[in-house]
C-alpha cells in the first residue's frame, strides 16, 4: 500500500464516523440465560435492547429519541424472564436533585420503569431508584432511607413495610419470599435484620459493634451470610491509604447462631469490599464468593459454608474488574485487568 492510498483511506474516517460509534453498558443477562438487554447511547440518545436466544437479534425496546441528559441503569429481568425493569435519571445530589444537563424546564426526576418483553408495554412506577424483585416476582422492595416499602408488581399499590433508625442497605429476599434479610447503617456501625413479613419485630442477626454488611441468604434459605468489619471510633475520619480487617460471618437461623468461617490475615480490607458492585455472593453451588487483597492483588476467593475447602483464583487471573453469574449461578464470568472474560466454576 502507497503512502497516498493510506492517506486516502485514512481521510474515509472522519471524526463523526469516531463520535458516532454506539457506547454500550450495562449489560445484563435473564435468570435462565435466555436474554441479555443493554443500554446503548448513540450521539447523546439512549436505547435499551433485548435479544434472545436461539439468534440473540437485538431488539430495542426503549429510546429517548433525544439528548436529554438522562442516563438509564439498573436494568434487571424478573425471574420469570417476562419483564425488564430500569431507572431513568441519575441519583440525588445531597438537595436532592438529579442531574438536568440539558437545561429541561419540566425538571427531570428518577423514575423506575418496567417492559412487558411481549407486548411492550411501558410502565411508570415512581419516583424509585434501589428496588429488589421477589423470587416469585409479585413484589418489589423499595428502600428509601429510613423506610423500607413494598410494592405490587400486580397493582402497583405501595406499601409500608419496616420504618427505623438508620438507612436500610442491599434488601435480600429469601428464596421462598417470605422473608427479607438487610444491613441497617447507623453510621460509625451496621446490624443485620431479618424480618420475617408479617411479624411485629425485627431480629437481629448477631448484633455488635462492627459493621456487618453486605448479606446474602443461602440458596436453602436457613442461613445468611454477611462481611463483618471494624465499626468505627468516635471522631475517626476516613484513611484512604490503610485497610481494616474483616470476617466472613455465617448466621443459622434455626439455632440463632452466626460462625466467623474465614477471617483477613492482616488489614486487607477496604477496597475490595467495596469498589466492586457485588463484592460478596452465596452461589448456587452453595460456595460463599468473596473478593480480598490480602495476597497483594485483588482476587475472587470461594469457601464452604462452614469454612472449609478455601478455593483461590488462580495466581495469574489478577485484578477482575467486573464480575457476574453464569448460567444457573453456579459459576461466575469476570473481566479482568488484560481485558479478557474468564468463566470459572469454583
Amino acid at each position: 500500500m502507497t503512502l497516498v492510498q493510506q492517506i486516502s483511506w485514512c481521510q474515509n474516517y472522519s471524526i463523526e464516523d469516531i463520535l458516532s460509534a454506539p457506547y454500550n453498558t450495562n449489560l445484563v443477562g435473564s435468570e435462565h440465560g435466555d436474554k441479555i438487554a443493554w443500554v446503548s447511547e448513540v450521539k447523546g440518545e439512549r436505547h435499551i435492547f433485548v435479544a434472545q436466544s436461539p439468534q440473540f437479534i437485538p431488539e430495542e425496546l426503549y429510546s429517548t429519541e433525544k439528548d436529554d441528559g438522562q442516563i438509564l441503569s439498573n436494568l434487571q429481568f424478573d425471574h420469570g424472564g417476562n419483564l425488564l425493569y430500569f431507572v431513568k435519571g441519575s441519583s440525588p445530589n445531597r438537595q436532592g436533585e438529579v442531574a438536568n444537563p440539558a437545561s429541561l424546564v419540566d425538571y427531570p426526576s428518577q423514575i423506575l420503569y418496567s417492559i412487558d418483553l411481549k407486548s411492550k408495554q411501558l410502565d411508570d412506577l415512581g419516583n424509585h431508584s434501589a428496588y429488589v424483585i421477589s423470587p416469585d416476582d409479585q413484589y418489589l422492595l423499595l428502600p428509601k432511607g429510613k423506610s423500607l416499602m413494598r410494592m405490587n408488581v400486580a397493582t402497583e399499590v405501595v406499601e409500608p413495610l419496616i420504618k427505623m433508625r438508620g438507612s436500610f442497605s442491599k434488601p435480600a429476599y429469601s428464596p421462598d419470599s417470605s422473608s427479607i434479610v438487610f444491613s441497617s447503617q447507623r453510621g460509625d456501625h451496621s446490624f443485620v435484620g431479618l424480618y420475617k413479613i408479617g411479624d411485629e419485630r425485627i431480629q437481629w442477626l448477631s448484633p455488635s459493634v462492627d459493621k456487618d454488611l453486605f448479606p446474602q441468604w443461602s440458596p436453602d434459605g436457613n442461613k445468611v451470610a454477611f462481611i463483618r468489619m471494624p465499626g468505627d471510633r468516635r471522631g475517626d475520619l476516613d484513611d484512604i491509604t490503610s485497610g481494616s480487617p474483616f470476617s466472613i460471618m455465617v448466621h443459622d437461623i434455626n439455632e440463632n447462631k452466626a460462625d466467623v468461617i474465614w477471617t483477613s490475615p492482616a488489614d486487607d480490607g477496604g477496597f475490595a469490599q467495596y469498589y466492586p458492585s457485588e463484592p460478596f455472593r452465596w452461589a448456587g453451588s452453595g460456595r460463599i464468593l468473596f473478593y480480598s487483597e490480602h495476597e497483594g492483588w485483588m482476587k475472587i476467593y470461594a469457601i464452604n459454608p462452614d469454612g472449609t475447602k478455601k478455593w483461590e483464583q488462580r495466581s495469574f487471573f489478577k485484578q477482575p474488574i467486573f464480575v457476574s453469574p453464569a448460567i444457573g449461578a453456579n459459576g461466575i464470568i469476570y473481566t479482568a485487568a488484560k481485558k479478557t472474560v474468564y468463566a470459572l466454576d469454583p
